[in-house]
């Protein structure tokens, strides 16, 4: 059974791997780490023991009152160098986080996502860890993170407590590598993923396929793709389009074909630039019948054809002598424009 295969069986029981991911996870709980204090750290600016010394001393339900009352201004500079001294206090730190956001309308640097989630993973608190990665996933900051390193310490940890990471763990891990241009990283971890019982969805295939098409793996591409229609994964319109330009550039035509049929199957709206572009594709291929045969399919389903798209038809039928296929075409193009 090819690795596949074994992805579309989600129902069934999955085997244990030879090589277990969780191979890392310690057996006993580490030692809580000691973190260097602002009060160690000669020459810390006032403002910045001032704050660290409230983020110290102050229950973490207090920390945004207090904080209120110093009527002190921050900038991304600053809030990173308070969190860097704040390791030892993670939860009154994370509300001087979400203070200091009001401040700066939520424009917190990658660099401040990064140590928030990093002294949270130090601390062991890995459902507020992952929180926060999400946060960082819906503001468009996950390529930010440093490396794998940060999500890895949230797979970790939810494996101290006894936990497999689910299919949004992975995703985001899979992003990362993806980012990172590690590709082959990527995809291990997709063979990996259901052996830990959690099973790809469409953002994990959309991803994945997207970077391979970006690094012209297109053989691989091919057969995610395939994968994903067995799975019920829906292909989003930007890889579509993606791949029939990338399909069509490198002479693969018939794999194309097959993306756009998808693509008409699945999708009813801005389809004309990408249907344009590969009308005039397989003419510039001299495959003509199935240059007529997409385009009558573009008529009949409201997708107009551009000026250039028709003289590129006319020419290419005129070279095969198919003259009055052409002008049937044209007057299908021109009943279409009327009726609408």
């Amino acid at each position: 059974m090819s690795k596949a295969e074994k992805r579309r069986h989600h129902d069934h029981p999955s085997p244990q791997p030879t090589k277990k991911l969780h191979s890392a996870f310690p057996s006993t709980p580490p030692k809580r780490p000691i973190f260097t204090s602002h009060l160690q750290v000669p020459n810390v600016p006032p403002q910045i023991r001032h704050l660290c010394d409230i983020i110290s001393s102050t229950p973490s339900t207090s920390v945004e009152k207090i904080l209120d009352e110093t009527d002190l201004r921050v900038s991304q500079e600053t809030v990173e160098q308070v969190l860097k001294l704040s390791y030892a206090h993670p939860g009154p730190a994370v509300k001087f986080f979400r203070w200091s956001g009001y401040q700066l309308n939520d424009k917190h640097s990658p660099y401040a996502w990064n140590l928030v989630v990093d002294l949270l993973g130090k601390n062991s608190l890995f459902d507020a860890m992952w929180d926060a990665i999400k946060s960082m996933n819906k503001e468009g900051l996950l390529s930010d993170v440093r490396g794998g390193e940060l999500v890895w310490e949230a797979m970790i940890g939810l494996g101290r407590i006894g936990l497999r990471p689910d299919t949004l763990i992975y995703n985001s891990m899979m992003t990362l590598y993806c980012y990172s241009n590690d590709i082959g990283a990527a995809i291990k971890l997709l063979d990996e993923m259901v052996y830990n019982g959690a099973f790809p969805d469409m953002q994990t295939y959309n991803v994945l396929f997207q970077f391979l098409i970006k690094c012209r793996k297109l053989r691989e591409a091919s057969g995610l793709f395939n994968e994903m229609v067995k799975n019920e994964c829906v292909l989003n319109q930007e890889n579509c389009c993606a791949a029939i330009r990338i399909y069509m550039d490198s002479g693969d035509p018939y794999i194309a074909i097959k993306f756009w049929k998808y693509m008409m199957e699945n999708y009813h709206s801005d389809l004309s630039e990408t249907g344009n572009l590969f009308v005039v594709g397989l003419c510039d291929m001299d495959m003509h019948p199935e240059a007529v045969k997409y385009a009558e399919g573009m008529i009949e389903k409201g997708i107009q054809l551009t000026p250039s798209s028709l003289l590129k038809l006319k020419q290419c039928l005129a070279k095969a002598r198919k003259v009055l296929v052409y002008e049937e075409l044209s007057r299908k193009c021109q009943s279409a424009n009327l009726s609408r």
